[in-house]
């Protein structure tokens, strides 16, 4: 039996004088600062980022474990070569090799949700007995929102006959077990499949607590050189913000050290990587266990430098960034949102304007780059909590607590508490047409005081200081960072 995994392209929307000025200026900011030590040929590389997906391949890995044949179909934009469309390159390489195709698993956010089901059709109406499934983000967020008993659940997943829910290694691998064996797959953990032309959602599936399955299949996803990458030593984070659609909240696993030295080695000795993103939610959430992680990275390739996103604690101690400084972090990142504490504190974000300042304060002071995410149009927003925001997010990048930052609307995504309880947090949701949902086009909510228009000409004045704050930071100089701006802007 053979399987192809399939990471869904994201649509690239046109973007605002505002926004493709902010974007150049950040990636310019961004490559004096974590990026640094990379070359020029190592900006021409940028764009095969696009095509991991370590979700997909971590299941591919799984799959190969067991014996079976997986192929992965991902697009990444190379600006040095004619420009074509990702959605019909993906679908012709996938109907050139459908042949010999025995089932799909696709990857798909919100935004593009509508690509997944254009392509899972357009497969079905050319082998209709193909079996395709779903998982990512909106499957599981919608599955949450929605019973999958109802007839919009069975429409909105027309073309599909498994959504997947959860951690994806052990679900896929028992599927397709399942069908290699003529078995149905409706008793399946963490899956709802399709019965009788209606959707059955199966018991949960346990999250592993130790993740110990090989690493991800980069071999199969085309790449040659991979200058920075991303790597997820936990999956899960300890807070459950009402506007994130993540669906490891609460509960924490860890990847073994020695898969995590394993991956470290392979992306360095073959891929070349040389800088890290540690995606998890929150490094910081277990000491030792950050300890651990940074010497094993430090100690498998003490030239590669990596940056980490945590969370805006109270209690940061000086002594544990100092040691995870020597063992080659150079950057962390703290999610802010607001600078208003009832916003915070109305989103269940379970910080303090004050602690979070104060994480930045002690990481400048110890020589880390820092990076903040700020966020517009949360439950509660008025002109005054928005101009706030923006004053505090300026404020602190001018006073040299923030190196870098990222200002976006707030998108209400399936699954998440805020888009089950719009009115109960004053907030309304204008449309469910997640096509649309994406911070580059305009907002799909409007808040008690601020309409669409408000958010949107709010978040443009942002972008527009912000900005002009970091070409101030740049020195009004260009680096020759060797991409074109269309490959910035698909980086972010």
């Amino acid at each position: 039996m053979k399987i192809a995994l399939v990471y869904v392209p994201v649509p690239k929307f046109p973007l605002s004088d505002a926004e493709r000025r902010y974007s150049n200026a950040f990636f310019q900011r961004c490559a004096r600062t974590y990026f640094q030590h990379l070359t020029t040929e190592d900006f021409k590389h940028f764009w095969e980022i696009e095509k991991i997906n370590q979700g997909l391949l971590y299941i591919a890995s799984y799959l190969r474990m067991h014996g079976f044949e997986v192929s992965y179909y991902a697009f990444g934009n190379n600006p040095y070569q004619p420009v074509s469309d990702s959605v019909s390159t993906i679908l012709n390489k996938i109907s050139s090799d459908l042949h010999k195709i025995d089932m799909v698993c696709m990857y798909s956010i919100t935004c593009n949700y509508h690509i997944a089901k254009f392509i899972a059709t357009e497969l079905k109406q050319k082998k209709p007995e193909l079996i395709i499934g779903l998982g990512g983000p909106h499957a599981n967020g919608y599955l949450k929102s929605y019973s999958c008993n109802n007839f919009s659940f069975t429409d909105h997943f027309k073309p599909f006959d498994f959504i997947g829910v959860g951690e994806g290694e052990k679900t896929v691998l028992e599927i397709a077990q399942f069908l290699d064996k003529k078995k149905p797959i409706d008793n399946i953990q963490g899956i709802a499949a399709r019965l009788n032309g209606k959707f059955i959602h199966g018991n949960e599936r346990k999250r592993t607590t130790t993740v110990d399955f090989p690493i991800p299949s980069y071999d199969i996803a085309r790449i040659k050189h991979l200058p920075a990458a991303r790597i997820f030593p936990n999956r899960g984070c300890p807070n459950s913000c009402y506007f994130c659609a993540d669906p490891w909240k609460k509960v924490i696993s860890y990847v073994t050290l020695d898969r995590i030295a394993e991956e470290v080695d392979i992306l360095y000795s073959k891929y070349g990587t040389r800088y890290l993103y540690l995606g998890c939610e929150d490094f910081l959430c277990n000491e030792n266990r950050a300890i651990e992680i940074a010497q094993i990275i430090h100690s498998t390739h003490p030239d590669i430098l990596w940056t980490a996103q945590c969370r805006a604690k109270p209690q940061i101690k000086n002594s544990l960034l100092e040691i995870i400084i020597k063992n080659g972090c150079i950057g962390i990142e703290f999610g802010v949102e607001s600078a208003v504490q009832s916003i915070l504190d109305r989103v269940n974000k379970n910080i303090t304007i004050e602690s979070a300042k104060n994480c930045f304060k002690i990481a400048k002071a110890l020589g880390l780059y820092t990076h903040a995410y700020w966020m517009l149009g949360l439950p509660g927003e008025t002109r005054e909590t928005s101009e706030s925001t923006q004053r505090t997010m300026l404020d602190w990048a001018e006073k040299g607590l923030v190196d870098t930052w990222e200002y976006k609307q707030y998108i209400p995504y399936p699954g998440t508490i805020i888009y089950d309880n719009p009115q109960q947090f004053g907030i309304e949701i204008l449309h469910h047409d997640y096509s649309l949902y994406h911070y580059a086009l305009k907002p799909v909510v409007r808040t008690n005081e601020l309409s669409p228009l408000n958010l949107h000409d709010t978040l443009q004045k942002g972008l527009e200081l912000s900005a002009q704050l970091l070409e101030d930071f740049n020195n009004g100089d260009e680096i020759d960072i060797g991409v074109d701006l269309e490959t910035i802007e698909n980086m972010f």
